[in-house]
């Protein structure tokens, strides 16, 4: 546990420090609640699409793409935070897809050396970010960060700084 909590300290200084040199002039971007050092800087609601990295050379067609991969009203309550499993998962699976990567996924092992996917058809065009699903007994609906479709389905659930699942 005390491994997590040095994580999570080193993770705020470096967002902190991160907000205070990318964007020295621009403080109105974020909300004013969350202040240092308790929490993550926070986006606004209408800038929380800053949350996603985006490669600096990307065309503005490439980032309307990326940032499409979810709609605005299907971003969770904390997407604009700097701790955002969401947006993280959009950075990393979104770029990854928008730029024809995503096959580079099927040489993950797990522990034992073993494929990930196994032989899943990994590839942007049987991709998905945020379906939604019913069956996993939830009270309610959820949708999975990203999702491949196919003979051999892959559901990928997200997390960054969270110790559960859920």
């Amino acid at each position: 546990m005390q491994a997590m909590t040095e994580y999570k300290a080193d993770l705020l200084k470096r967002y902190w420090k991160y907000r205070e040199t990318q964007f020295a002039n621009e403080q109105t971007l974020f909300d004013p609640r969350y202040i240092k050092p308790a929490s993550p800087p926070v986006f606004i609601r209408s800038e929380a699409c800053r949350n996603v990295i985006v490669n600096p050379a990307a065309s503005k067609q490439e980032k309307e793409k990326l940032l499409d991969l979810i709609p605005k009203g299907e971003w969770h309550k904390w997407f604009g935070s700097m701790n955002s499993s969401q947006a993280l998962a959009q950075s990393v699976l979104g770029n990854l897809a928008i730029y024809g990567f995503l096959s580079s996924l099927s040489e993950l092992k797990d522990d034992e050396g073993m494929k990930l996917f196994g032989k899943a058809d990994i590839s942007s065009d049987n991709f998905k970010m945020e379906h939604k699903i019913d069956f996993l007994g939830e009270p309610r609906q959820t949708s999975l960060d990203g999702y491949f479709s196919g003979n051999y389905r892959i559901a990928i659930e997200c997390k960054f700084t969270e110790a559960e699942v859920g």
